[in-house]
């Protein structure tokens, strides 16, 4: 295919601000475990009660928000992950089938090491049941660049194996271009992270896209992302890339430079246009050098977690927590009552160190309900002084009485 076309800008050298496996799905069969049957079912009556999944060893359980689809799925949600339980096959005695998908986050990669992200999978799969089988679905691996200046006709300076080739648009802007098909297993996007960043709607994974450029050096100027899509069995594994054991899963960032030099090298290429009539023998852009350039070889270091408003536990999960505290220490009264609870909370979390805006951020409470525990607090202690009290009062947004 020949093309005329103008010398294209943005020639110059790319500077790499980062890479990072950006999302991973997967499914699993598996011979589910009663109790964690139970435990989700009894969150779901609730009407989206949070579950507690994974061994009580982890420094950080895994808390997911529960609910029921319309088809009868139950999905759990958390900032990290996604889980799609199929009960059904359960039910009927079918242990067979491909019950459980997990989907990990952008985010949920972010905050761990590639091996950490597999040994978070694995331990919330097995909260929920013997696995006795697993696959890879989808994974995507994504690679940031400033000064990689994008062009409106990129598209058509594309070399690949693939039959389509399109513009890519944003809020009616052109962002960029994409190569392959989703549902052929292998998909190309390169895109204007920054434009399309500004109506991203999770903070926390924002958050951790620019902790990663500034320790790469980010100067402020936009960054594209350059993220190719892998799916269907067949292409992963002709990549290198089973995922028949927890074992293979966490061998895959040893074949991660393997497969990035294959997808950027012999799979796509940009080129520059103006210095051949012929795509097949125009020079590489020096864009698309810097993204060849990209050692997997060093893992990036996963960022720091972040907790951002609106993230804290709500008031049910913060009780069944404090409860089941109190369990273990073998100390709750036969007869528990609520203002009993909510001052050994309140003293829990002030012992702790956390002030009383914190406190009523984390318990989510609504005036009327931090007003109506105050009174039981203000009433039941006797251990917490006035200005403790006062400050608690103030905090909720109510006047302190003379």
């Amino acid at each position: 295919m020949e093309h005329t076309t103008v010398p294209l800008k943005g020639q110059e050298q790319a500077k790499s601000l980062g890479f990072r496996a950006d999302a991973l799905h997967l499914q699993f069969q598996l011979t589910p475990s009663p109790s964690a049957l139970s435990e989700i079912r009894t969150a779901i009556e609730a009407g989206g009660d949070k579950v507690v999944l994974g061994s009580m060893a982890l420094q950080r359980p895994h808390v997911m928000a529960a609910k029921q689809t319309s088809k009868g799925a139950w999905v759990l949600t958390s900032q990290d992950a996604r889980l799609r339980v199929s009960p059904d096959a359960w039910l009927a005695g079918d242990v067979s089938a491909w019950s459980v998908d997990v989907t990990l986050s952008a985010y949920g990669l972010a905050v761990r090491s590639w091996s950490g992200a597999v040994a978070y999978v694995r331990d919330l799969v097995q909260s929920i049941g013997h696995v006795h089988g697993m696959r890879a679905v989808r994974l995507e691996m994504a690679a940031d660049f400033e000064g990689f200046a994008l062009n409106p006709l990129d598209y058509v300076s594309v070399v690949s194996g693939a039959r389509t080739t399109t513009g890519r648009a944003y809020a009616r802007q052109s962002s960029g271009f994409e190569v392959g098909r989703r549902d052929n297993g292998l998909l190309l996007r390169v895109y204007d992270k920054t434009l399309e960043s500004k109506h991203e709607p999770n903070a926390a994974k924002h958050a951790a896209d620019v902790e990663q450029w500034e320790r790469n050096g980010w100067e402020g100027g936009n960054v594209v992302r350059v993220e190719f899509e892998l799916g269907r069995k067949r292409k992963l594994e002709g990549l290198g890339l089973t995922c028949s054991s927890w074992d293979d899963l966490a061998a895959w960032s040893d074949r991660f430079g393997g497969v990035w030099a294959y997808l950027t090298q012999k799979w796509v290429r940009l080129v520059d246009l103006s210095s051949a009539t012929r795509s097949e023998r125009a020079k590489m852009s020096e864009r698309w050098r810097a993204v060849q350039a990209v050692d997997w070889a060093s893992p990036a270091q996963p960022v720091k977690r972040k907790r951002f408003e609106g993230s804290g536990a709500s008031m049910r999960q913060a009780a069944g927590t404090l409860i089941s505290a109190m369990v273990w220490e073998q100390d709750t009264p036969p007869t528990f009552h609520p203002g009993v609870f909510m001052m050994r909370a309140t003293h829990a979390l002030i012992d702790g160190g956390m002030t009383a805006e914190g406190i009523e951020r984390r318990w989510r409470l609504g005036k009327a309900k931090v007003a109506q525990h105050l009174e039981v607090v203000e009433v039941a202690s006797e251990r917490m002084n006035v200005e403790l009290r006062h400050e608690l009062i103030r905090a909720a947004g109510f006047e302190v009485a003379a």
